[in-house]
């Protein structure tokens, strides 16, 4: 034997082990080796990964990885995940707790550090929703990497543009992700290495069957450069852009979904928004996935929906009112209430008053509508109890903006006047009257100080205050009552100056969404200071005659009469299907309806 050539050795026998040691007996391995070379085994467990040493690099591990591993240790026996599968009626759960999950996480730690993962690499993480999407992202970020989130209903064009200024240094990608990789390898020219997350091998990426071999055993988090991870904004109002987290924001978050949303440990939620699964592991919430397709989540079915709501008792939820609607209006007409629920948070778009009132009918449940972006999340909490009760409150200019709430402790939110230059310091900004309708910016801990490589966009969307804070800039238009309630008016984005008067979306809209055949109205500038409404009627109502569609703009002419900010609207385009956004079916592409509906002008005029 090899044992016999060495006489004066003292062999360590591992008789359960295969050729890879050090993966099959950790553990054992790591004391012997520590043993034999003197080292304390704090100094032998640092990790090296790069050429910097580890006392060199800022020691800070990832936030949302340090709650998983919190949560693990006080409930380990809990459910972590649960995602639930269809075969026609028949339905199946598979459940994952929060022990077996760490282990998981464990495996893809190793595996991926063995492909050579670094602190600080970007992952791209185009992963479906589920255990693997979690187990992926805490793996990533427990080895000091940053993981990025983009939202797939963004677009191709807009998602591979991303992905090109992203430059990521290793991809993980479901089968059908996988494909983006075949037709576009220019675009991942630079990673290290491709994950496909199926058991099957697909080319040269790794499979899930490779990772699963490598032990379970933990390893010590690797700090970084204090980037928690990276989320795109959907590009709703311009090119998407990488939101960073870093650490301190996460921590500041977990702190208000605990404290100020009331979200308790042990707990189900259901997150129409996958990214929100990210929080729950860390809050020590169980994650319960929809099957709903994250690029057309209003492809949703309710009915599988309430059963799971139903079957489980998830106590929230989060989502748009968009889905919401949906949601409710089917437990309507079927009769199953929400017995199980307790909170349901809605946001990304305005709430309608009629959602909240829908929900009250079919749940028990408090609603809320929480304001923000992904940039700031969130700003403002408000029941939908208090929007419904709330009186009017409107702008000193007539108009009427949504109430989204007060601004949540944790934050600092000021109206100013509208900001025209594309560079503003601390000291050029004015506050608005009461009423009077300005731009929004906010501050805090929970709040991002820069999005990811791109300094000019910073430089227009941040400014620093006398005491080093940074404040964002919203780019919302709003306006506040005498006790610092706001009251959301649209995007600055989507404004329109004409030469008696701005026009704010979401006032104006409001007035010509009162008539009961429109399903929603998008205001749009058809030509240089010249407003108009694109309308989306009710299917059922839809003008199919040149008679009708001139009867319908009467119609909507009449009503935008009663109003001074909409008395001199009289251009109406009815358009059958408007673009939104993929991520919360609700915000409105409106340049491309401005453009479409041009075209229609320009038709009008050369027939």
């Amino acid at each position: 034997s090899v044992a016999a050539q060495f006489p004066q050795a003292r062999v360590l026998e591992i008789p359960e082990a295969s050729h890879l040691v050090l993966e099959d007996a950790t553990g054992l391995a790591v004391d012997t080796i520590v043993e034999f070379m003197g080292l304390s085994k704090e100094e032998a467990l640092k990790p090296v990964y790069s050429e910097k040493s580890q006392s060199e690099m800022p020691a800070e591990v990832n936030a949302m990885y340090e709650g998983l591993m919190n949560a693990a240790d006080a409930m380990p026996y809990t459910f972590a995940a649960i995602a639930p599968s269809f075969l026609i009626d028949d339905i199946k759960y598979r459940q994952v707790n929060f022990k077996d999950l760490r282990l998981l996480v464990n495996k893809y730690r190793r595996g991926m550090t063995r492909l050579g993962l670094l602190p600080n690499d970007k992952v791209l993480m185009l992963v479906s929703p589920g255990v693997d999407f979690l187990a992926f992202s805490y793996a990533v970020m427990g080895c000091g990497a940053v993981p990025v989130f983009l939202d797939p209903g963004m677009g191709k064009e807009k998602l591979i543009a991303c992905i090109e200024e992203l430059s990521p240094d290793v991809f993980i990608g479901s089968p059908k992700a996988q494909v983006l990789k075949l037709l576009k390898p220019k675009i991942f020219s630079k990673i290290k290495f491709n994950i496909a997350v199926t058991e099957w091998t697909l080319g040269k990426s790794v499979s899930l069957s490779y990772l699963k071999k490598f032990a379970d055993q933990p390893l010590p988090a690797v700090s970084s450069d204090g980037t928690a991870l990276i989320a795109y904004t959907s590009g709703a109002t311009g090119r998407p852009k990488g939101v960073v987290f870093d650490n301190q924001m996460i921590r500041a978050q977990l702190a208000i979904f605990r404290k100020t949303f009331g979200l308790e440990s042990g707990s189900k939620d259901l997150p129409l928004l996958p990214i929100f699964s990210l929080y729950n592991l860390a809050l020590g919430i169980t994650s319960v996935f929809p099957p709903l397709n994250p690029a057309k989540p209003l492809d949703l079915d309710p009915r599988k929906i309430v059963q799971i709501i139903n079957d489980l008792g998830v106590d929230y939820s989060f989502g748009s009112p968009t889905l919401w609607k949906k949601i409710a209006e089917y437990s309507v007409r079927s009769r199953k209430n929400l017995i199980s629920l307790k909170k349901i948070f809605m946001a990304g778009a305005p709430v309608p008053v009629e959602t909240i009132k829908l929900l009250d009918k079919v749940t028990d449940a408090a609603t809320y509508t929480p304001y923000g972006a992904t940039e700031a999340l969130p700003v403002t909490l408000m029941t939908g109890a208090e929007i419904v009760a709330a009186e009017k409150y409107l702008s000193s200019t007539g108009e009427q903006g949504t109430l989204v709430g007060k601004p949540i402790q944790a934050v600092s939110c000021r109206v100013v006047r509208r900001i025209h230059s594309d560079v503003v310091s601390f000291d050029e900004l004015e506050d608005v009257s009461l009423g009077e309708i300005g731009e929004v910016i906010v501050k805090g801990e929970n709040i991002s100080k820069q999005y990811l490589g791109l300094p000019e966009v910073n430089a227009k969307s941040k400014i620093l205050d006398d005491d080093g804070g940074v404040w964002h800039i919203v780019g919302d238009m709003a306006y506040q009552d005498k006790v610092g309630k706001i009251y959301f008016c649209g995007r600055k984005a989507h404004l329109v100056d004409t030469t008696e008067r701005t026009y704010y979306s979401v006032p104006t809209e409001r007035v010509f969404n009162q008539h009961p055949q429109v399903s929603r109205s998008a205001l749009i500038e058809i030509a240089d200071g010249e407003v108009a409404l694109v309308v989306e009627p009710m299917p059922e109502f839809w003008p199919d005659s040149s008679k009708r569609r001139a009867q319908f703009s009467q119609e909507l002419k009449d009503i935008g009469a009663g109003q001074d900010h909409t008395s001199s609207i009289d251009r109406f385009f009815f358009h059958e299907s408007f673009p939104v956004d993929g991520r919360h079916n609700a915000k409105i592409f409106r340049d491309k309806l401005g453009s479409w509906a041009k075209e229609q002008d320009l038709k009008r005029k050369a027939a």
